[in-house]
């Protein structure tokens, strides 16, 4: 009398452990993908910085421009 309900219960066990096994996989996929995305926004970001760091951008060379023409404006103030 036992072993039918048994019988009946073995079969689901060893379905639902499948959904389990997918699930975990599934979690463990998505961390690692998680973790990949953000370590190469990450990467990118300080290669970006560096990259700025080393080149100089056209704002850059704007911003010494127009600082030396200031300095040059204010010295022909002063000079009259």
């Amino acid at each position: 009398m036992r072993l039918v309900p048994l019988l009946a219960i073995a079969p689901l066990t060893l379905m639902l452990s499948g959904c389990v096994v997918a699930t975990v996989a599934g979690a463990a996929v998505d961390v690692a993908a998680t973790t990949v995305t953000t370590a190469a926004h990450v990467t990118g970001a300080v290669v970006r910085g560096a990259a700025d760091a080393v080149v100089p951008s056209d704002e850059d060379d704007k911003d010494k421009d127009k600082k030396k023409s200031d300095e040059e404006k204010k010295d022909d103030d002063q000079g009259k």
